[in-house]
């Protein structure tokens, strides 16, 4: 996935992450599991640059996939 976000300050966050989600059940996704980058030219977010990140979540299956993000130290 690619995306390039917003911040409430002006600030443009590219983000992308590869990863993996079991839809086998499309009535209860499995888990999903994502390792997320973050690439900014913008100075007051220029530390978002050395995070690596890992991710986890699921979906209900009606709704999109809610993660919970933790950086990797």
């Amino acid at each position: 996935m690619r995306a390039t976000l917003a911040t409430d300050d002006g600030a443009l966050i590219f983000i992308r992450y590869n990863g993996r989600v079991d839809f086998s059940n499309p009535e209860a996704p499995g888990p999903a599991y994502t390792t997320p980058r973050f690439e900014t030219g913008d100075e007051r977010d220029a530390w978002r640059n050395t995070i690596q990140a890992v991710m986890n979540g699921r979906s209900d299956g009606r709704t999109p996939i809610a993660y919970r993000l933790c950086e990797l130290r």
